[in-house]
């Protein structure tokens, strides 16, 4: 293959266009400053995942499945049809973790336990994936004093793999409140005292309300991250997302508010921490993602970004406008989070009268799909599309059918 006419500078391999190969490693970066260039790329054959998600022996359509490397890496990502199934192809031999995020009415009440597979490329690996009742966490991480601890750490390991699970958002006093399978986790609680390990067992439909104590002592090391905005001043209050991966390299994600300094501060255990990728918004003003190691200091400087909007029509079995839809945007990784985690947000919005939705201020390139439900019907996913500053993307109609 020979490739004419590219300037001189940085080129990254991504992937090759044949459904029978994927390249190792994923990436591969290589310089053009000569006529002569040549970048070799290795390759295997690529595994497949043939599988289907249910509840109660009923199929489930428009559910989100996505595949996660061992070392934090994503693989390929695909929804479920009307008949429940999905297949996932060019993925690497290895080990893997496959997840499962359901969509709609669902959501509310069901979760879909993570599966561990070893992948092997001489013949597709058949999965079943079984919705059963979430167990709900409501949580709220206090000092020794029984006073709110803000800026505690929280996260939940389902013991035997299959997962790591945190709060996305949490109040400004820490309290969350979090759905997640029933089984045994290793509940980690951090704070900038020291960092504690618990075990939790949940069963299937249950509710728990923990008070995390924060544990006293030493062991957790801190990173600042100050937020200012174009002129250099100080936001503060500012609501800081970052994340952080683990020495097994977990991915994890949470986040905390600066104080009236516009200072936020993390804390991470000692023995686990590595670096951390930091962003902030506020409104239309956003940061440009800063990767800093741990105990060092990030500055976050906001800037205003014209945003986008994704608008379209839901219809029923016969093509007309349905009014009554629940329509969920699902945002996907664009390159702006490190991590094990593809989807890194939802929204979920009715359609009007009219069957029509709109989802705005969503920031540019930004990739995203819509699914929707009502009343017992579900649509399959619509095209993933990348958002364009300051315009609004209008999608084919999304139609209806029965599960």
């Amino acid at each position: 293959m020979t490739l004419d006419d590219l300037p001189v500078g940085k080129y990254i391999a991504l992937n090759l266009n044949d459904d029978h190969l994927v390249e190792e490693p994923v990436r591969r970066v290589w310089k053009v400053g000569n006529p002569n260039t040549k970048c070799d790329l290795v390759v295997e054959r690529a595994c497949e995942i043939h599988g289907s998600v249910s509840l109660n022996g009923n199929p489930i359509g428009g559910a989100s499945i996505w595949a996660t490397g061992s070392n934090g890496s994503i693989g390929e990502s695909a929804s479920t049809d009307d008949h429940g199934q999905f297949e996932l192809k060019q993925l690497p031999q290895a080990d893997i973790t496959l997840m499962c995020t359901l969509h709609g009415d669902l959501q509310d009440e069901y979760v879909v336990v993570p599966q561990k597979l070893t992948l092997k490329p001489d013949r597709p690996t058949n999965v079943s994936m079984v919705a059963t009742q979430g167990a709900t966490v409501i949580g709220k991480p206090v000092s020794e004093l029984g006073k709110p601890v803000s800026d505690a750490f929280v996260s939940f390991q389902l013991i035997g793999g299959g997962g790591v699970f945190g709060p996305r958002q949490r109040a400004r006093d820490g309290s969350f409140k979090l759905r997640i399978p029933p089984g045994k986790y290793k509940v980690s609680t951090s704070n900038k005292w020291d960092f504690n390990v618990q075990e939790l067992e949940l069963k299937e439909g249950e509710t728990k309300e923990l008070s995390f104590k924060a544990p006293s002592g030493k062991g957790v090391i801190e990173t600042v991250c100050k937020v200012i905005d174009a002129d250099g001043k100080p936001i503060p209050g500012c609501d800081v997302q970052y994340r952080w991966r683990d020495s097994k390299r977990h991915g994890f994600t949470s986040n905390v508010f600066a104080d009236r300094n516009g200072v936020a501060r993390v804390h991470l255990p000692v023995d686990q921490s590595q670096t951390l990728l930091f962003e902030a918004n506020v409104g239309n003003q956003f940061s440009e993602p800063s990767v800093t190691p741990v105990n060092g200091q990030a500055i976050l400087k906001l800037h205003r970004v014209a945003l986008s909007s994704v608008e379209g029509v839901v219809t029923d079995l016969q093509g007309k406008p349905n009014s009554d839809a629940r329509v969920s945007i699902v945002f996907m990784g664009s390159g702006r989070f490190i991590g094990d985690m593809e989807t890194i947000g939802k929204w979920e919005i009715k359609s009007d009268l009219h069957g029509r939705y709109r989802f705005k201020g969503i920031y540019p390139g930004t990739q995203v799909f819509i699914v929707s439900q009502a009343q017992g019907l579900s649509s399959g996913q619509s095209k993933i599309v990348r958002t364009v500053a300051g315009r609004t993307t209008v999608l084919s109609a999304i139609r209806l059918s029965r599960r």
